[in-house]
């Protein structure tokens, strides 16, 4: 058994090269699909973690004809709002 691990050992890149290839391959082709379990809690985290992000959903009002017209808004009470969040 010895000299079978020995081999393994010796070809040990040249395998991984070889499943990488595949891998590569296989996204290629096949466009790899993740569970939906997974892309779901994926998701879900990205949401939970992003505090700007749920910072403007509670505290501001979004409209997608606004614009800032070069307005510069004072940062102070933003970035109190968000250490409230």
């Amino acid at each position: 058994m010895g000299d079978f691990s020995d081999r393994l050992k010796q070809e040990a890149s040249g395998i991984l090269n070889w499943a990488l290839r595949g891998l590569a391959e296989y996204i290629a082709v096949r466009k790899m699909v993740c569970p939906q379990r997974i892309v779901d809690a994926t998701n879900q985290y990205r949401e939970e973690m992003d505090i700007v992000g749920r910072f403007v959903k509670e505290r501001c009002t979004l409209r997608p004809d606004a614009t800032a017209g070069g307005i510069e808004a004072p940062s102070e009470p933003l970035l109190r709002g968000l250490a409230g969040c």
